[in-house]
């Protein structure tokens, strides 16, 4: 990353309106001449002069700033034209950031204020002169020349600490409320001083969930869908879109990152995000040591029990992990628990049936046999197919119901034509014993 611009003569706010009206590039705003590492011409929002653009995306742009009342440099978020429009959007991103004020922890960048100017809405953070883990990676693999598919590796000390620095970071947010749900390279900072600093905490826990993605870095290649829905690193119940995200779903990913810092890769590679979402949480945990064979087995392990599929089978917590990764670090041997190699679905229980082989519409060239199904769809795949079985020897519950029918219609036929035969016989009694009177009544 380029050094930082050098701070120009502050100014107060008097003069910062001024430079807004002067026919400045308003930040944000799709027309705006900007590429990465400089602003087309000087601009202010609120205070705060902005000097170099850092990033941009769906959500908006990020600048280096100079907050011209407090003489500091400040990372500056606006928000685009198009989100700031969104009222929905507007009041979530304000509570989540909001939220995340109060964190004061080395391991997090610092969230100062959130506010609007001329309806721009923008969130003022820590500024750290370094790169995002996914430049870093991209740097040492293939010459800097590729994202994602060919990214370098990390050394195993290297890697451990960083990942320690970002559990210490995720156990510091769990406390205070916070989950992530959103870890991976592009929202981890390495700062020139070696400390690892997490990005966008608290943004991704409610509004993740909406249509707006809140990261404002692009898609990687071959990813579908908006950022926030890269699945290398999800989660299985973050997947699924279940509702009671905790802190475990942060260890999972964290387990994923750390795979990928070790080997080059991430845990599972597919064409189509789809593919990628079942393997998550279908197939087992890959082996590290298996890829990269520099990488000790206790670590493999430590990666392997962390991305668990059952929530409970995992570390409780980023600060058991992180206690973990101390301990494979010094050389010693990890909690050693079993994880099974082909778990069940993570939101049930094992069915107690056997497993049976997915049969999937899905691009998958080659389905693993210990794949189990998950129990619900068993329980309604039975169901049909006894259904089927039950029609094809003609006791279908419809026929049943149409038989009982027939049976019934036939009853109350052969009672009205009985009760028919009655009534004609009692006719046919009474017939003679009513011509015999007038007889009788002539002889007397």
């Amino acid at each position: 990353m380029n050094q930082p611009a050098h701070t120009m003569q502050p100014s107060d706010s008097s003069v910062a309106r001024r430079g807004r009206q002067t026919g400045s590039v308003r930040p944000g705003s799709n027309g705006a001449a900007e590429s990465k590492g400089k602003v087309a011409q000087v601009s202010y929002i609120a205070q705060y002069r902005l000097l170099k653009l850092l990033g941009a995306g769906a959500l908006g742009s990020v600048y280096q700033a100079e907050d011209t009342l407090l003489r500091r440099h400040v990372a500056v978020r606006v928000i685009s034209e198009k989100h700031a429009r969104d009222g929905r959007f507007v009041s979530r991103f304000k509570r989540e950031v909001r939220a995340t004020e109060s964190l004061r922890h080395p391991n997090i960048i610092q969230v100062y204020a959130v506010g609007d100017d001329l309806e721009r809405r923008y969130v003022v953070m820590e500024y750290c002169e370094g790169q995002t883990l996914d430049d870093v990676l991209a740097q040492r693999g293939n010459g800097g020349k590729g994202r994602m598919g060919g990214m370098g590796r990390l050394g195993v000390g290297e890697a451990l600490q960083l990942c320690i620095q970002v559990c210490r970071g995720l156990q510091h947010a769990h406390e205070h409320g916070l989950v992530h749900r959103d870890i991976k390279p592009r929202n981890i900072l390495l700062c020139a001083d070696g400390a690892a600093k997490i990005l966008d905490l608290g943004l991704a826990k409610d509004l993740a969930e909406s249509d707006s993605t809140l990261s404002v870095s692009p898609a990687e290649p071959g990813q579908v869908g908006p950022p926030q829905c890269n699945p290398h690193y999800m989660s299985p119940e973050r997947a699924q879109g279940e509702s009671d995200i905790d802190g475990r779903a942060d260890v999972y990913s964290v387990g994923a990152l750390l795979y990928h810092l070790l080997t080059g890769q991430t845990p599972f590679s597919a064409p189509g995000m789809a593919t990628v979402i079942l393997k998550h949480l279908y197939e087992g945990p890959p082996d590290a040591h298996a890829v990269n064979p520099s990488v000790p087995a206790n670590v493999a392990h430590v990666i392997q029990r962390a991305m668990a599929k059952q929530r409970g089978e995992r570390h409780a917590s980023c600060a058991e992990l992180a206690a973990e990764l101390e301990l494979v670090r010094a050389g010693r041997t990890p909690t050693q628990r079993v994880v099974r190699t082909h778990p069940a679905h993570p939101a049930h229980p094992a069915h107690p049936a056997p497993p049976a082989p997915i049969r999937s519409a899905l691009p998958i060239a080659a389905p693993d046999p210990g794949i189990v199904i998950p129990a619900p769809i068993q329980r309604q795949r039975a169901v049909r197919d006894s259904s089927r079985r039950a029609h094809a020897a003609g006791k279908s519950p419809r026929r049943r119901m149409l038989r009982r029918l027939a049976a019934y219609g036939i009853g109350v036929l052969a009672g009205a034509a009985l009760l028919a035969l009655v009534l004609l016989a009692m006719r046919g009694s009474q017939a003679p014993a009513a011509t015999n009177e007038p007889e009788k009544s002539e002889r007397k």
